[in-house]
């Protein structure tokens, strides 16, 4: 187990009733495994149960509507990936395709097609890897439910993705681009536009927060929609 800074090393040792040893740790602090066995046992018994709790709080035409609000996990993910080259190629990807439909339909017939879309498939598969590595550090209770809880919804997701972006039949639906739009780091998404409009960079993070402040979070669809809006914005400052 690793630790991404010394409050979460004390939160460990509270946990596992080792406060004894609180003063002492720091971020490198190294359990033993005896520690291990004790924090793995009481979590068994925890998680799972509050997790099934959880999701039985909401129905499910509640969570496909408001599935963000719960998801909480997404902002956990967004602090924890070192990625730059995985997150600028997804950036790069949501800035220069056409999503206006609501979908993204690969082209069928040129080899350079599936060649141009490798970047985004790499990217694809560090998320998951990213995801994975994330399991590995010490995260309370409540952000342990929430991150499992936010990966059941991410690994299908990239799934399906990379599924429809291999075929030439496949359809990236709306729901899957706008899980897409809030796991890229917002930094490089708004780098790419940035990049692609010939637009600065303040432009372009004010006009799509400003929009996002005017839309429901929460619902399924909205990044996306702020993606689109802002991309048509600046496409007809371009022109």
């Amino acid at each position: 187990m690793k630790f991404a800074s010394k409050h979460d090393a004390q939160m460990f040792l509270t946990e596992i009733g080792r406060i004894d040893l609180i003063r002492e740790v720091d971020q490198d602090f190294k359990p033993t495994d005896d520690m291990l066995e004790i924090f793995v046992k009481i979590r068994r018994t925890l998680v799972p149960g509050l997790r099934n709790f959880r999701k039985s709080q909401v129905s499910k035409e509640q969570w496909r509507k408001n599935r963000y609000k719960l998801l909480k996990g997404i902002k956990r993910f967004h602090r924890s990936t070192k990625g730059k080259r995985m997150h600028r190629a997804i950036g790069r990807f949501l800035a220069t395709r056409d999503f206006s439909l609501g979908s993204f339909k690969r082209k069928a017939n040129e080899y350079l097609e599936i060649h141009d879309v490798c970047e985004i498939l790499k990217a694809l598969t560090s998320v998951k890897t990213h995801n994975y590595i994330e399991f590995e550090y010490y995260h309370t209770v409540d952000e342990e439910v929430l991150y499992q809880i936010f990966t059941e919804e991410l690994l299908p997701a990239i799934d399906r993705m990379e599924k429809a972006l291999i075929s030439t039949k496949g359809t990236i639906t709306k729901e899957d681009l706008d899980f897409l739009t809030r796991i890229v780091e917002p930094n490089a998404l708004f780098h790419e536009l940035s990049e692609v409009f010939g637009a600065s960079y303040d432009d372009i993070k004010k006009y799509f927060d400003h929009i996002l402040e005017s839309m429901n979070e929460d619902a399924v669809g909205t990044y996306l929609d702020c993606l689109n809006k802002t991309k048509k914005a600046f496409t007809k400052e371009e022109e």
